[in-house]
């Protein structure tokens, strides 16, 4: 019944808030794992019992770098969950997940790319061919 609403104007950019120190536990820093693309205002589509991410808008970036800046902030590192964006005959072939998969590569590239502009520590995908030219090289 919420599907297709706009997002609340001040949906994107939540008010920051104090954080408190975190508890030190062993010998790394803390780790965030963020599942892109799902809840929000719109759950978005199910296939298969689980629910499909939604198109990438610059609200979802906007949310991203907020999520980002405010975990490094805190000293902890982020990572994406996994994502692909392949068509149904090349996961089966590959053998990957159909759980993280944004359909096609452009979709992905989309998710990578913000993820590379917002900072994100770590990013997870099968198609690593395809993600490693986007990384910036030293």
């Amino acid at each position: 019944e919420k599907a297709a609403l706009p997002e609340p104007q001040d949906w994107a950019l939540p008010k920051a808030v104090p954080l408190p120190p975190l508890p030190k536990r062993g010998d790394g820093p803390l780790r965030v794992v963020l599942d892109p693309g799902h809840g929000g205002i719109d759950p978005g589509a199910e296939h298969e019992g689980q629910r499909e991410a939604d198109d990438w808008t610059p609200a979802d970036a906007a949310r991203l770098q907020t999520l980002v800046d405010r975990a490094h902030a805190a000293g902890l590192w982020v990572r994406m969950w996994t994502l692909n964006g392949s068509d149904e005959e090349t996961r089966v072939t590959n053998g990957w997940s159909a759980g993280y998969n944004f359909g096609s590569a452009d979709a992905a590239r989309l998710r990578w790319q913000a993820a590379i502009d917002t900072g994100v520590d770590f990013v997870a995908t099968d198609q690593y061919e395809l993600f490693a030219p986007l990384l910036p090289r030293s």
